[in-house]
């Protein structure tokens, strides 16, 4: 076997999709010119005997942009909502084709008009839609094909399109029944001509920002904040005596350099400060108060004698691979790892050390003349950002991993890559930051 075919054959070993070989990934893109939300049912097997489903919304897909929504084997069931040129909310129905893997559902899911998720028993996510919760016209349901990695679904609504209107129930309690792991937090119940409290505070969120958006992509923003750190963000301040933070005040975080920010209330989407732009949602940080992606603190400046030696160190190891690059690291404590896959192109890798779990590191085994570690993330939460980039610079296959995995030749390198990355973790403690202001 070749390196470059052995190298491709790595690609597996990075790519997060729990679960069966024939998993199909199910990739939704706004080709419109509104922005379009999803609701989902994904079903969770529980103990391999029982199912339950884990029903949750609404997450938004941008003009132009691609949003993948699953990855498995089982049927998938999803909504559309969007706000169209008259100011109502509703259901983007239209009509799959005869025969697609895509059909209308029988059944419509039990939604809330704001942020929402729960988890349902049984066979199917249908059921009783309690207080809080109504049906949405329009759901609709995904079959996989086994034979088919990746099922991509367009959507092209436009300004002249218009909602199938959703009747509203009273929206005073939020407990969709038969469920648990409840977390909606509702709105109050609307008019068709009204907008909901969650949409007028993304806009009150979105004047304040400035008007012109970044240009850049996600992708792209990793790159220029990898190969060239932004400035830190500074480490918090209050003492351990200090009251807590009152609940009304904003979340502010960094990503890769770049500052942003959330309301608190329930749900709501991080947004940068400069630019007024959303956080990409294949970050899958929206409504969240931590993540192991956000920057730590600056910590240790990269040309630190005790860091340069511990990344030669780990580059020793790491050059018995052909395909390996020099790894790098910022101020922060995020490593970067890339490696060849074929013709030039890199599979690659952001982690915060600190966020790995080095106790429950196992080794890669079975591979034809390497090896490797795979360390999971704290918790087994996603800490690992991954794309891969071709000779051109275009990128594909962004995903957010629970799995850090290096690869090296020999016992010796592993010696000192292992030593290395212990060395990385104990010159960068901290953990990412989140101020409240």
């Amino acid at each position: 076997m070749t390196i470059r075919t052995t190298l491709c054959a790595l690609l597996v070993l990075f790519s997060f999709a729990a679960g069966r070989a024939s998993a199909t990934a199910f990739v939704v893109c706004n080709k419109g010119t509104v922005p379009v939300w999803a609701a989902t049912a994904a079903n969770e097997t529980e103990l391999l005997i029982s199912h339950a489903w884990r029903v949750s919304g609404w997450y938004e897909i941008r003009k132009g942009a691609c949003a993948r929504l699953y990855d498995d084997t089982d049927p998938f069931y999803f909504a559309f909502s969007f706000t169209d040129s008259n100011g109502d909310w509703g259901a983007a129905y239209f009509e799959p084709e005869r025969g697609d893997s895509v059909r209308l559902s029988k059944e419509n899911l039990c939604v809330a008009r704001g942020k929402f998720e729960y988890t349902r028993g049984g066979g199917d996510p249908n059921g009783p839609c309690k207080d809080g919760y109504f049906r949405f016209a329009g759901t609709l349901v995904f079959y996989p094909d086994s034979d088919t990695s990746r099922f991509t679904l367009n959507v092209d609504l436009s300004d002249k399109s218009r909602v199938d209107p959703v009747d509203l129930q009273s929206l005073t309690r939020a407990d969709p029944g038969e469920s648990r792991n409840v977390r909606p937090e509702p709105e109050p119940e609307r008019t068709s001509n009204e907008s909901p409290g969650f949409f007028d505070k993304l806009a009150e969120i979105a004047a304040k920002a400035a008007t012109d958006t970044l240009k850049e992509t996600v992708a792209s923003a990793i790159e220029h904040a990898a190969d060239s750190p932004a400035p830190a963000p500074p480490s918090p301040t209050p003492t351990a005596s200090a009251p807590s933070p009152p609940a009304e005040r904003e979340l502010h975080a960094y990503l890769f350099g770049a500052e942003i920010m959330r309301q608190p209330f329930a749900g709501s989407p991080w947004i940068e400060v400069n630019g007024g732009t959303y956080v990409d949602v294949f970050y899958e940080v929206e409504g969240l108060a931590t993540s192991d992606l956000f920057d730590a603190p600056t910590q240790r400046a990269t040309d630190d004698g005790d860091v340069a030696a511990a990344l030669a160190t780990l580059n020793r190891g790491l050059a018995s691979i052909s395909g390996n690059r020099p790894a790098r690291i910022t101020s922060e404590g995020r490593l970067k790892y890339d490696f060849e896959i074929q013709g030039g192109a890199l599979s690659r890798h952001w982690v915060n050390v600190e966020a790995l779990s080095f106790a429950r590191a196992r080794s890669l085994t079975g591979l034809p003349g390497y090896t490797g570690f795979a360390i999971p993330c704290n918790g087994d939460n996603r800490c690992v950002i991954s794309l891969d980039q071709d000779t051109a610079g275009r990128q594909s296959n962004q995903e957010i991993l629970n799995e850090f995995h290096i690869l090296f030749a020999t016992e010796q390198d592993g010696r000192d890559v292992w030593a290395a990355l212990q060395q990385l973790r104990n010159l960068y403690p901290a953990a990412p930051v989140v101020t409240a202001r």
